[in-house]
């Protein structure tokens, strides 16, 4: 997909080619197994595509993932079984980035990158996790809200972060203190 004067065209295009048997599609990401190794590909509007080779990710099946704005969160499954999420942070020019697997599976892919470099994700119901996008910087604000719920779907509206569930859309807007 291309963007000219304003207007989106699809255009067919061959970008990459891809292991069809070794390659799953995600939200704004594939994951290649190419012999036991993990690697990340992650398009972009340009035509050009990262592709990134994560040895973290080699003892885990990718079960889901998603990318935005620098972000991968996957749902990760170990070889007894048990369901994690990993988080990586990539450097602007995906040249470092960051990992972090944790054990607990809320909803792990309910997040959101706002413009000003910043992730916004619901970690269970009433807690909401904001961090710097930027790899290696590890100030996490825990903002407690009861009335946000994990069964909300966070999205982004020009720098506001937005949660809707059912028929109703709620905003918030962070700042620094």
């Amino acid at each position: 997909m291309l963007e000219m004067s304003g207007r989106l065209v699809i255009a067919p295009g061959e970008v990459r080619k891809v292991l069809p048997n070794a390659t799953l599609a995600f939200n704004g990401l594939f994951y290649e197994n190419v012999l036991g190794k993990a690697h990340l590909l992650i398009p972009e509007n340009t035509g050009l595509m990262h592709i990134i080779k994560v040895p973290e990710l080699d003892q885990y099946r990718i079960i889901d993932g998603k990318y935005e704005g620098g972000v991968v969160v996957l749902v990760v499954a170990s070889n007894t079984g048990d369901y994690k999420s990993a988080r990586i942070r990539f450097s602007e020019n995906f040249t470092d980035y960051d990992i972090v697997v944790r054990d607990d599976m809320d909803d792990s892919l309910n997040f959101t990158v706002l413009e000003k470099g910043i992730m916004v994700s619901i970690q269970k119901d009433g807690v909401i996790e904001v961090m710097p996008v930027k790899p290696f910087e590890d100030s996490v604000r825990i903002v407690e809200d009861k009335s946000v719920g994990g069964f909300m779907k966070l999205g982004n509206d020009g720098g506001r972060v937005t949660f809707h569930s059912a028929n109703k859309l709620y905003a918030m807007t962070l700042w620094h203190a």
